[in-house]
């Protein structure tokens, strides 16, 4: 494809190729992934239900909601004494929803 112009959001810059891939390291660790896709859902969680749903440990799940806060991938709402998670980055919620089909292609 010789003299094609490439799109400012094309993988094959520096600056996309390493956005994505940093993005793709945080969701790396299946736990973060499942926090994920759970809160791809639209649904604001606190953390106790996300232990209960996801069957996970809550010292793991708090370090790997940290990793994921730091990402800006979620964000956080404090209501009284309990905080609420929801998903923030609209580039994680279309890498859950792409998994998501080439899942159900498998």
């Amino acid at each position: 494809m010789k003299g094609t112009k490439r799109s400012a959001a094309c993988l094959c810059r520096h600056n996309m190729a390493s956005e994505v891939s940093h993005l793709l390291g945080g969701l790396a660790h299946y736990q973060r992934l499942m926090v994920v896709a759970l809160l791809h859902d639209g649904a604001e969680l606190h953390v106790n239900e996300m232990v209960e749903q996801l069957g996970v440990n809550r010292a793991a799940l708090s370090r790997h909601l940290a990793k994921l806060r730091a990402l800006k991938v979620v964000t956080t709402r404090r209501h009284r004494n309990r905080i609420y998670y929801a998903l923030a980055h609209d580039k994680a919620a279309t890498i859950v929803g792409a998994l998501r089909l080439v899942q159900k292609r498998t």
